[in-house]
């Protein structure tokens, strides 16, 4: 009742700013003033109509009429679906059942949940679903803005006149009722029929559908929009809407200039709030939402032409080089600290940008799959002539120090390793922020090797401390004890971190063959009550294209046992490497992780899970005995398997790890069998009907891939199991597939299948199948094996590790013909093969039978090897010193260190000793 009252009395108040009010705020006039003129303009429109009948493929590969047609077929879905019908299973909280929520589109309001604060209406109105109301309403207005055929625009019609009927467009029953995410796509929608299929309606429909986007829109939007902060998506999901709503009744009511000019306002504000050097604070996932539906923005003001200077805003500017910086090589992803998930980002906000004539945003639409238009928003912006993908020239090993991220990789290069590490935000908190601060995660031929664990769990206190705390992220936690572990306090003082900000990049540098960063965290541990760290400074070298080496720095006015974690993906497998007590294997899908950790204060390493968060995987746990100030440091050698291809499991020896069994009512006939097998202890067994899929592989267009696995049957009457290469494209599609001949051996029979990845390949796995009414079938010792036309993976192994003493003084280890040593401060140290002296902070060097290849010296003026000076410099600098293939040398030379400082022209000399 009160929430309804509440309501009321906004709603008065929106009615009072219709009657006046908004007509003395700022309005915006510019422009075009006729229909249409959301997101399009009449020469648009034919424009459009052309492309839509255009057969002829464009320079990249397909037609505008193909993109077309799939845009018409799911206008012509709708067309012949029955009225929208939603249905949501709303929680109500741990052990209780939930309550099923249902509602058929119709004049009136969607059904009432009060008590329960779950917001189904967002479910039945989000853009981004494959169904809803909104997505009908856009889609049949689109086919009406193109054919001309009254069917789609009479069908949106009712649709919209339904909507315009409700008292409410937000949920009344969720949040604090106001406008909502539900708001903003209804809003925009009706906005965007309005104006698209303004000629087939009568005087009397346009009025009440216009004032209905107004008054229970634009005007509810208004009163609300400041209760969100302007970084969050609900505020630009809200300026969306304000946007398009207001442009389209703009022609008719002079409100829409002012509901226009707030979302322009809105979008520079939002934009304005975002890191001061890149990055969104709420991540990309989140990112996307906010960015994407600030796009329609953009659209809408350059469509109608507006003057308004959004396109120029200084954001938007830099935004290729924060997606660039922060997308894997091979998976094309992006990682996601905090609630959230990796994935292929802001496609929207890019096409806005790449259509602009931003090559490298084109070319990311490119590497993500993009460039064809997949949305009716990008299908309208599309233009192949004004697209130009160039590879960037920018370093994209970077630094967001607003936002707390920085990249390390090598250059452009495919199938090499990316480590991304968050440090931050250094003053803001952050809405679905973890206390994950210098957490890191590892990404190799496409798999997070190092992961993050998504999503805070809900309703189990446990899985929540675990997803959201720092034990859950691959960073330091304090004394971990018995009593830690079963209290979900989270965070808990004196463990975790208490913060999600006061972290902050300190120090970085990216070369050509090293980069380095420095991250410190102790401010995260710290709270007014409690002092627990003096430091957590993490150092991290990339010694390209081989390893990671990571120095923990940990000083405190107490003693505490330390514990540094990597956390191994849900499906992961860590194992102690053979012969090393503190050498690990975190064994993925596709590739594997060495794992080598030392500390001069002691290490104990163990692998473990979570009390009642095992189903988010294991991780690594090292820790030192207890002291006050502690280093430990950590290397990590991405590599390939040698056997089994490209599976980490492919006997079935770690259980399902490595295998997707079929769900549903098929899961139970999926079972481990310890005494049927071919090698090994284990095999895969179906009974009856089910099958396992692979981890999936990146590949493109051309390249080889081969299978293998044995078989065995037994008491099959019908038909047997098959052995399948799954084809994948960019929507996550399985779209083709390559399958052995059906077989039923009594004995077992190796299955062999190959293929070539047809065009719109990005991924493959394979498929263990069997299918028969009576019968069991057996799979083990599977193989997947890819020819990769681009480059050839090529990793040599990590060996003879060696932690400089005890690790004080870092770490050494060889990679094929070559040694590489990251060196601490102090006097000589042997790092194997020879003896290295230097007077800065850190030094790292790679050297073989023909001398040295790379010297790194790091705020120092003299580095030497056995005793010989090959390095000086007149003052204290940073330097990274390098031949490449043909012996020429390279250089590059900070005197500081700050994350966006610049190279600089500094003298140095190289001695002819040590090669």
């Amino acid at each position: 009742m009160i929430r309804m009252i509440n309501r009321a009395a906004l709603m008065a108040g929106v009615i009072v700013m219709a009657a006046g009010m908004a007509l003395a705020a700022e309005t915006n006039m510019t422009g075009l003033a006729q229909h249409p003129c959301v997101l399009v303009n009449p020469e648009m429109v034919q424009g459009l109509r052309a492309r839509a009948a255009d057969t002829e493929p464009n320079r990249f590969g397909f037609s505008g009429a193909e993109v077309w047609q799939e845009h018409l077929a799911l206008a012509d879905k709708f067309l012949a679906a029955p009225p929208f019908h939603y249905r949501a299973n709303m929680p109500t909280g741990v052990g209780t059942e939930p309550v099923v929520w249902e509602y058929t589109l119709s004049d009136e309001e969607p059904t009432r949940h009060p008590g329960i604060n779950y917001p189904p209406w967002t479910g039945m109105t989000q853009e981004q679903r494959d169904d809803a109301i909104t997505v009908r309403l856009k889609a049949l207005s689109f086919a009406y803005l193109i054919t001309g055929e009254s069917k789609y625009a009479e069908r949106a019609k009712q649709i919209a006149l339904h909507v315009a009927a409700w008292e409410w467009w937000t949920d009344p029953d969720y949040g604090r009722g106001i406008a909502c995410l539900d708001t903003g796509h209804i809003t925009k929608c009706m906005g965007i029929f309005y104006d698209w299929c303004y000629d087939t309606l009568s005087e009397a429909e346009r009025a009440t559908i216009r004032e209905a986007i107004a008054v229970r829109g634009c005007e509810a939007i208004m009163a609300g929009i400041d209760a969100y902060p302007p970084e969050t998506n609900g505020y630009a999901v809200l300026a969306a809407g304000l946007g398009c709503g207001g442009i389209a009744i703009r022609p008719e009511d002079p409100r829409g200039g002012v509901y226009l000019q707030r979302a322009i306002d809105a979008t520079s504000t939002s934009l304005d709030l975002s890191g001061s050097d890149g990055g969104l604070f709420e991540g990309p996932m989140y990112g996307t939402y906010l960015l994407d539906s600030l796009a329609h923005v953009l659209d809408a003001v350059v469509a109608a032409d507006v003057d308004c200077g959004l396109m120029e805003h200084p954001f938007l500017q830099t935004m290729d080089e924060y997606v660039i910086s922060q997308m894997a090589p091979d998976s094309h992803e992006m990682p996601c600290f905090g609630d959230g998930s990796p994935g292929r980002f802001y496609p929207e906000t890019m096409s806005v940008l790449a259509n602009a004539g931003n090559t490298a945003a084109a070319w990311y639409l490119g590497q993500i799959g993009q460039i064809r238009p997949r949305t009716i928003h990008q299908f309208m912006r599309f233009d192949p002539e004004a697209l130009h993908p160039e590879q960037p020239t920018f370093d994209p090993s970077r630094t967001l120090v607003d936002v707390g991220l920085v990249s390390l990789k090598d250059g452009y290069a495919p199938h090499t390793p990316y480590l991304c590490m968050k440090s931050g935000p250094p003053e803001t908190q952050v809405g679905h922020a973890h206390f994950d601060s210098n957490a890191i995660v590892v990404n190799f031929l496409g798999e997070w090797l190092i992961a993050d664990r998504g999503y805070r769990a809900r309703n189990n206190p446990p899985a929540t401390k675990f997803t959201r705390g720092s034990m859950g992220h691959s960073t330091l936690v304090l004394d971990i004890d018995e009593a830690y572990r079963q209290d979900t306090t989270n965070p808990s003082p004196g463990h975790d971190q208490v913060s999600r900000a006061g972290a902050r990049i300190e120090e970085f540098f990216s070369s050509e063959v090293i980069d380095y960063v420095r991250g410190e965290a102790a401010a995260a541990y710290n709270s007014d009550d409690l002092h627990v760290l003096d430091s957590f400074a993490r150092q991290i070298f990339y010694l390209k294209p081989h390893f990671y080496v990571i120095v923990d720095d940990i000083a405190a006015p107490e003693e505490h046992a330390y514990t540094v974690t990597l956390q191994a993906p849900a499906n992961g497998i860590i194992q102690r490497a053979e012969g090393d007590a503190d050498a690990w294997v975190i064994s993925g899908l596709t590739a594997k992780l060495d794992c080598f950790l030392a500390s001069p204060a002691g290490l104990l390493t163990e692998a473990m899970t979570y009390p009642n968060a095992e189903s988010y995987g294991s991780y690594l746990a090292a820790t030192t005995e207890r002291t006050a100030n502690a280093r430990i440091v950590t290397l990590l050698h991405p590599d390939t398997y040698d056997e089994g291809g490209l599976l980490a499991n492919p006997g079935f020896e770690h259980g399902m790890v490595g295998w997707r069994p079929r769900a549903n009512q098929d899961l139970p006939n999926h079972v481990i069998d310890e005494e049927v097998v071919h090698s090994g202890s284990a095999s895969g067994r179906v009974d009856h009907s089910g099958y396992y899929y692979s981890g999936r592989i990146q590949v493109e267009p051309g390249d080889t891939v081969r299978a293998t696995a044995w078989l065995k049957t037994e008491g099959v009457t019908k038909k047997g199991g098959t052995l399948r290469i799954h084809w994948w494209d960019t929507g996550n599609d399985c779209f083709a597939t390559q399958s052995s001949a059906e077989a039923a051996p009594e004995d077992w029979t190796k299955l062999e299948v190959e293929g070539v990845a047809p065009e719109g390949t990005v991924g493959a796995d394979i498929g263990l199948y069997f299918n028969d009414p009576t019968g069991v079938g057996w799979w083990d010792d599977a193989t997947l094996e890819a020819e990769i036309d681009r480059v050839e993976i090529v990793r040599e192994p990590a060996s003879d590790v060696t932690p400089l003493e005890g690790g004080a003084r870092g770490m050494a280890a060889t990679v094929g013909a070559e040694r590489l040593a990251v060196v601490t401060a102090g006097g000589p140290v042997d790092v194997g093969g020879a003896t290295i002296e230097h007077d800065g902070a850190f030094a790292a060097v790679t050297f073989g039978e023909g001398g040295w290849r790379m010297l790194y010296l790091q705020g120092g003026t003299e580095l030497s090897i056995d005793g010989n000076v090959v390095l000086t410099l007149p003052e204290r600098a940073t330097i990274a010193v390098w031949r490449d293939d043909a012996g020429e040398v390279h250089s590059k030379v900070h005197t500081s260190l700050a994350p966006h400082a610049e190279a600089v022209e500094a003298d140095f000399t190289l001695h002819d000793a040590g090669g």
